[in-house]
């Protein structure tokens, strides 16, 4: 007879999988009612009055935790460059669901854990198993396959989900590499702050060219005036604010509450939750070849995730 698992345990595994699935659908509807609404505002428009509703909440959470705080960290190298990437990559990641189906933008995005699974596995010096690289080349087969580089019907900002994928795995790098001591507080604080800066700069540059008429619905979410707000535009974005929140919360919490690993691999859940949107907000229905590369970037980042777990390190 086998042992019995301790019921702690299994509480702390069934909460891990409960929270990543509440917050990567929570982040992954976020992401939908962008695609939604993104017509009618400018990109820096959505960036500035998002991080001002979120930075009270922080000033809140900073109060509560009565710990001093030193905030020139913030303006540290490291710090900054993690914020840049982090914001170029949001950035890019909106202009890429305006332009194509939210599934196949997920699940390009979501080649950045394969990509982290490689780069981490030489900075922490750890073995990167036959498992793990078939896992890894069976999911970037799948973004190879999804692409259809030959297809008459390729667009190039299929090419900007996969960029977002490489920004996210470099803020985690440097996160890992340069960061890991500084409060996840501060960390987030800096980049709304920097959501901020960035939002007015990419105002200021396309103001002078508010008055011309564009054609593309990126150069509109790109260039223009800010659209005056009504109650509902309030409360959109009082919404996407509360979206960022609640699912950075709940991500939070599920790496608490399980391994990295466990956690990891449901993250994937987002790639069924952005196929679900997408049919219900966009009547959006991937072709059979882009679903079976989805199936296969899955696939690859679930085994690269499972086999790099059982990896000894290497000693040093």
């Amino acid at each position: 007879m086998g042992q019995t698992v301790p019921s702690a345990r299994r509480d702390s595994v069934a909460g891990a999988i409960a929270s990543i699935v509440i917050a990567v659908s929570i982040l992954s509807a976020g992401d939908a009612i962008i695609k939604l609404v993104g017509a009618n505002y400018l990109v820096w428009q959505l960036f500035v009055l998002r991080s001002l509703f979120l930075i009270p909440v922080y000033a809140v959470l900073i109060q509560l935790r009565k710990r001093r705080y030193d905030y020139k960290q913030m303006l540290e190298p490291w710090v900054l460059l993690r914020s840049l990437l982090l914001v170029l990559m949001w950035l890019l990641y909106y202009v890429a669901i305006q332009n194509v189906e939210l599934s196949l933008a997920a699940a390009a995005y979501y080649t950045a854990p394969l990509m982290i699974t490689m780069w981490s596995t030489r900075i922490a010096g750890e073995r990167v198993g036959r498992l793990t690289l078939l896992g890894v080349c069976f999911g970037f087969t799948g973004a190879l396959i999804m692409l259809k580089p030959t297809s008459v019907e390729w667009s190039p900002y299929l090419i900007l989900p996969f960029i977002t994928a490489w920004l996210y795995a470099a803020a985690m790098i440097t996160t890992r590499l340069h960061c890991i001591e500084k409060d996840p507080v501060l960390l987030a604080l800096a980049l709304n702050l920097t959501f901020i800066v960035v939002g007015l700069v990419g105002t200021v540059a396309g103001a002078p060219f508010a008055d011309v008429t564009f054609d593309s619905g990126t150069a509109k979410f790109l260039i223009g005036q800010w659209s005056s707000l009504s109650l509902g535009d309030l409360g959109v974005i009082l919404l996407l604010s509360a979206v960022m929140i609640f699912g950075s919360i709940f991500g939070a919490m599920a790496y608490q509450l399980g391994s990295p690993p466990l956690v990891a691999t449901f993250d994937y859940t987002y790639l069924v939750c952005a196929v679900l949107w997408g049919w219900l907000f966009f009547n959006e229905r991937p072709d059979w070849l882009s679903t079976i590369g989805m199936l296969m970037v899955l696939v690859g980042g679930v085994v690269a995730i499972q086999a790099q777990k059982r990896q000894p390190s290497i000693s040093h």
